[in-house]
């Protein structure tokens, strides 16, 4: 299970444990279909490189809930370790 930070907005790079890590829009293929969920299992399949999940929520959203009445969910963003991950 991959270490999962949060963060009130999206950051280019993250440096943990002596690390930097960039975002993979590549890697993304590990969230389901709506963007909204991170699956372990398919991380394991498509990620090869070290990994960590950056949940973003907006801190404006931060307790606020949506249309439907649901609390606003964070969105995950994959970061590797991966040399040619671009930042796009």
């Amino acid at each position: 299970m991959p270490k999962v930070f949060q963060r009130t907005y999206l950051p280019e790079s993250f440096t943990y444990g002596g690390r930097v890590f960039k975002r993979d829009p590549n890697s993304e293929k590990c969230l389901t279909a709506d963007g909204r969920n991170f699956m372990p299992s398919l991380a394991a399949i498509h990620i090869r490189d070290p990994y960590i999940v950056i949940e973003v929520l907006n801190r404006r959203l931060k307790g606020k809930t949506d249309f439907h009445g649901k609390p606003y969910r964070p969105v995950p963003y994959i970061f590797t370790t991966k040399k040619e991950a671009s930042n796009g």
